[in-house]
């Protein structure tokens, strides 16, 4: 009989221990590959043919060869999606098939099939690639073996399939077929895969190191390097599942060895950061790493991690959670690490990981997180709260046991199922060596030290009112700005919380502000807000007598006085657009735009570029937009039937009075503006819901990316290679000469541009040059804005020192904003302005330009460049802003450097 209990009991908490283990795996949520196979709904038609697009459909036949007839094994329409005609793809244009899902997903394996339908259609597709999307941004899926065209079908009816490794997360998905020559293909596919747990969008973090042969790189890493030694906007290794072998060195076959692991060494990256950024606002319970302790090899588990919390990014609390991991000096064996995250909320989660030997490795990281929903943040209190007595929260772990295969959440409180906040997480509690007292006893010293501080607050207040109404009444109306405190040496962001916010290329997606979305920040002693005044970046005219007094700080803010002078608009797609001048929009305010109407429904949506707060910018194509327009614009396609690619700005439908007013003076101000150099507002559809603006749009996308994939001549080896784009001296001359020959003309007119840059210019054939003013609202670029108190974002890296001190905006400010543009130029945007520092001391850099016997850092020389272009930089970084040259200038002295260059012939 005892023996039967015993066994019971025995099987009972077998059972109890099993079902840990389970509930464990589930709420981490890692990535388990070999559960995540579910077919996800071609077939069963889960996806439904809403969610199903296609670029094309031959004889534009939608009911027999659309979208909806790409499911695998199914003998749908005319079966299967064939699009007009797949041709080898050339200037980015291509043929494919796009399936939409409604969350994100992971896509672990994708099978495809050619048309049969009854014999009578034998079209099939030998080669495809893929391309997929989590955000605005579409990335070209490789595989772990860096391969980007897969092999599909060599007959009609037959499935193969494809297992993808690492696994695609995204929400968007698109098959393309790959062609060398026109040919008639068809397709039918079906996904398998399962739904992204985590809901984690991306992960930033320093650059891994190497170690002798091996590399602890994130080789499947889908974001970009931010050019400051950052990895930013990606996922990669650390959620693709795969989790790394306990020595490192044994690496699958055909991979680089130390292939499942990422790591860093003390003496490059001590303490390295990761950021985590989620799809919302979620209730946190716990965080796990899956690391190498491979300690006889001097890799061993962190010693601790350091966990941030912010619902908004780069507002982390200051309410950390220190997590410290026992040393284990007795197995090998990698591990999962879990850290208590005490149902915090978050939307960005910052981890600082602290070494305890030279090396760090880690395999995968995974959360386990409920959501929050209809939270409302609590208002701020007017003065700091009462000083903790505790110190922050810091957890450790006496005794160290063997690993598991899976996170240990033993010590984890369960989260509140309905996301919501409970006490636990508004005050943290010591586990242990605490002792309560009577509240009676200290009641009164409370009420009485409450007390003080409140009459402390309202007599600090009433002396900074009345010092704000005698001494800076006059800026009630003016345009806030970072200011430079001799005495501190420093910079000091001037805003309602007094702090100077952290870099902004530690998280560099960022939002578009607008008129009616108010910076909550302010100049010196202004106490008060205004609602109603506009806050975006504004330009100023040149005037004779606007440089200031050396020295004379009170000098400085009257410069604010001047912004009366200019009118400034918030533009659909980005936070700024051309300062102009008030009495030359007077002018344009009665009258006409001449924009021809065009009709919506000819326009194709190709891509989101981006978006701001109010409106979106769209890649389109316009199909005989040559037949609307009247204002001599010279196309090359006329032909009926033919299709100019453009940028489409559209204005949403909800957006408010004050934007729907900036969006018509946005576009008489372009209609006005005609340059070889500068881009063309070419039509408008304003007669119905959505309004747009149809803007022309070259065939190569903006400079920067261009620069950025192309190489200079004197870095390339004579090897003959033809797959290198190779850009000479006086190609990279030719378009700066045209850069400055645009901004002469917008100079011409006194309009200000505020943020030339070559993310703004865009790149036609033979190397044509047009200056746009949409490329801040690319996510891509996001990194190159600095964000004060959340909201308002500026190019420091391409300010001048004026318009970063005192929001001064002129020609000559945009003067210098073109030196740095013509050192991205000769870098090939290898490398962002300034990277050396970060962006506060960007600021505090901008100060010693202030000072009169300040040694400010000027950007270097780039490699080879020739010491007369870099002479003109120097011009252009000059400290007085009358020192400068005029754009006149710089354009002529380019142009003269430049004689007897031919740009390409177009073939």
């Amino acid at each position: 009989m005892t023996m039967t209990v015993l066994k019971t009991k025995w099987r009972v908490a077998a059972l109890v221990v099993f079902v840990m283990l389970r509930s464990v795996r589930l709420s981490t949520a890692w990535l388990d590959l070999p559960t995540c196979r579910a077919p996800l709904g071609m077939n069963s038609k889960d996806i439904t043919d809403d969610q199903l697009e296609a670029s094309s459909i031959y004889l534009n036949d939608v009911m027999f060869y659309g979208p909806q007839n790409a499911r695998l094994n199914l003998e749908l329409g005319s079966g299967a999606w064939c699009p007009v005609s797949a041709a080898p793809e050339v200037d980015g244009r291509y043929e494919f098939l796009q399936v939409n899902f409604h969350n994100v997903t992971v896509m672990t394996a994708l099978s495809t099939q050619g048309r049969w339908y009854l014999g009578d259609g034998r079209e099939f597709t030998r080669k495809f690639r893929l391309e997929y999307a989590r955000d605005q941004r579409w990335r070209r899926y490789r595989d772990s073996l860096q391969n980007e065209v897969f092999d599909g079908n060599w007959d009609p009816n037959s499935i193969n399939t494809l297992h993808l490794f690492p696994p695609i997360i995204a929400k968007q998905l698109r098959v393309v077929p790959v062609v060398e020559i026109v040919s008639s293909v068809c397709m039918r596919i079906e996904l398998y895969g399962c739904l992204w747990e985590d809901h984690l969008v991306y992960y930033n973090m320093v650059e891994p190191d190497l170690r002798g042969e091996y590399a602890f790189d994130d080789d499947t890493y889908d974001g970009f390097a931010s050019g400051d030694g950052r990895l930013i906007n990606g996922l990669g290794q650390l959620t693709d599942g795969n989790l790394g072998s306990s020595n490192y060195r044994l690496s699958p076959a055909n991979f680089p060895a130390g292939y499942e692991w990422v790591g860093w060494r003390n003496s490059t990256h001590l303490n390295p950061v990761l950021v985590f950024k989620f799809d919302s606002l979620r209730n946190f319970t716990s965080l796990a790493f899956r690391t190498n302790n491979f300690f006889s090899k001097d890799v061993e588990v962190f010693k601790a991690v350091e966990v941030y919390f912010a619902q908004e990014e780069g507002q982390y609390s200051t309410r950390a959670i220190h997590w410290n991991i026992p040393q284990d000096s007795q197995h090998e064996d990698a591990r999962w690490v879990t850290v208590n995250l005490q149902n915090r909320l978050a939307r960005f989660i910052k981890c600082r990981l602290r070494h305890r030997n030279k090396w760090i490795l880690i395999s995968e990281v995974s959360f386990a997180s409920n959501p929050v929903e209809n939270y409302v943040r609590p208002p701020l209190t007017p003065f700091p709260a009462r000083p903790s007595t505790t110190t922050p929260v810091k957890h450790d772990t006496t005794t160290a046991s063997k690993p598991s295969s899976t996170p240990d959440i033993s010590r984890i409180p369960i989260g509140n199922p309905n996301g919501t906040l409970d006490n636990n997480d508004l005050n943290v509690k010591p586990t242990e060596n605490v002792t309560s007292e009577p509240a009676s006893n200290h009641s009164s010293t409370i009420v009485a030290i409450m007390v003080a501080l409140l009459l402390l607050a309202v007599l600090i207040f009433a002396v900074c009112l009345c010092l704000y109404r005698r001494k800076y009444i006059n800026l009630k109306h003016s345009m806030p700005a970072v200011f430079y405190d001799k005495q501190a040496n420093g910079s000091v962001v001037n805003n309602s919380r007094g702090v100077t916010m952290p870099s902004r290329r530690m998280n560099p997606t960022y939002q578009i502000p607008h008129p009616d979305d108010e910076p909550q920040y302010h100049v010196i002693d202004n106490m008060q807000e205004s609602e109603d005044e506009s806050t975006g970046i504004y330009a100023e005219p040149e005037t004779s007598g606007s440089t200031p007094k050396k020295g004379s700080q009170s000098d400085l803010l009257a410069h604010y006085a001047e912004t009366d002078l200019m009118v400034t608009i918030q533009g659909v797609s980005g936070n700024t657009l051309y300062g102009v001048p008030s009495q030359a929009m007077e002018k344009l305010n009665n009258n006409r735009s001449p924009v021809p109407e065009f009709p919506r429904e000819k326009l194709k949506f190709l891509e989101l570029l981006g978006e701001g707060m109010f409106g979106e910018v769209h890649l389109c194509e316009a199909e005989d937009i040559h037949d609307y327009i009247r204002n001599g614009f010279p196309f090359q396609n006329k032909n009926k039937g033919e299709k100019t690619l453009v940028a489409v700005k559209m204005l949403r439908k909800d957006a408010n009075k004050n934007a729907r007013t900036d969006f018509m003076k946005e576009m008489k101000i372009m209609s006005q503006l005609r340059d070889p150099n500068i881009v063309r507002l070419l039509a408008a559809c304003t007669e119905d819901e959505p309004l747009c603006m149809v803007v022309e749009y070259m065939e190569f996308g903006d400079l920067n990316q261009y620069l950025y994939e192309s190489e200079a001549q004197w870095t390339v080896a004579p090897t003959g290679a033809t797959n290198i784009r190779v850009l000479t001296l006086g190609a990279l001359i030719y378009m700066a000469t045209q850069i400055a020959s645009g901004m002469k003309y917008l100079a011409s007119l006194n309009f200000v541009h505020r943020d030339l840059a070559t993310r703004n210019c865009l790149m036609g054939q033979c190397f044509t040059i047009r200056i746009a003013d949409f490329g801040m609202s690319r996510n891509l670029y996001s990194g190159n804005y600095y964000r004060i108190e959340g909201r308002a974002v500026l190019p420091i890296r391409w300010m001048a020192w004026e318009s970063i001190l005192m929001g001064k905006f002129t020609n000559k400010t945009d003067v210098w904003a073109f030196g740095v543009t013509l050192w991205e130029i000769m870098t090939l945007c290898k490398e962002q302005p300034y990277s050396q520092l970060r962006d506060e001391e960007v600021i505090e850099n901008s100060g010693q330009f202030f000072e009169k016997s300040g040694s400010p850092t000027l950007l270097a020389p780039p490699p080879h460049c020739p010491k007369d272009v870099y002479d003109v930089m120097l011009r252009c970084w000059r400290r007085e802003p009358s020192d400068r040259p005029s754009f006149q200038y710089l354009f002529t002295l380019l142009q003269a450097k430049n004689l007897g260059y031919e740009p390409p012939v177009p073939v």
